[in-house]
């Protein structure tokens, strides 16, 4: 049921909000996880949780349109500390980038590393897919400094203040 899909997720993905190690494993601008890939439900955008209800929820993150089983690459480096399967979010990585910085990469088809494994910024961790509660082939991406939620697109473009920050 999504109640129990809801309660799986809370007991797994919150308590991960806060653990980080404290050095910065990345340098520079994250890259797009999808190549060419193009944004179709921004940061922020209000969505239906459900057309009968008509509620309204934040997006959290960006969808990133992509065809059923193209490669995901890590969008910057840093060390995988979940990899699995969880219902609401399917096949799901987060990437640890250090400094409190998180990539929750969700709905894959195919997960490429395991928890514990580092990569690195371009590496193949994964094949887009529409597993969980994804309506449609595409990758759910977001970023996280401990339990806030920050824009991805500003990682990708530059605009982004973390690069001001040195270690």
């Amino acid at each position: 049921t999504d109640e129990a899909a809801m309660a799986e997720y809370n007991e797994t993905i919150p308590p991960l909000y806060e653990e980080s190690e404290a050095v910065r494993h990345w340098t520079g601008q994250f890259i797009m996880p999808v190549e060419d890939g193009t944004v179709t439900a921004g940061y922020g955008a209000r969505i239906y949780a459900s057309e009968d209800t008509r509620d309204f929820t934040r997006h959290d993150g960006v969808d990133i349109a992509a065809a059923d089983g193209v490669a995901v690459s890590a969008p910057a480096t840093g060390q995988v500390i979940f990899a699995g399967e969880l219902a609401h979010t399917g096949n799901t990585i987060i990437i640890d980038h250090g400094g409190g910085v998180k990539s929750y990469l969700y709905h894959l088809k195919f997960l490429n590393v395991r928890t514990g494994d580092n990569t690195f910024v371009g590496n193949f961790i994964a094949l887009a897919g529409s597993t969980g509660n994804a309506p449609q082939p595409g990758l759910h991406y977001e970023v996280r400094i401990g339990e806030a939620p920050i824009n991805p697109e500003l990682l990708f473009n530059g605009s982004s203040g973390l690069y001001v920050f040195s270690y």
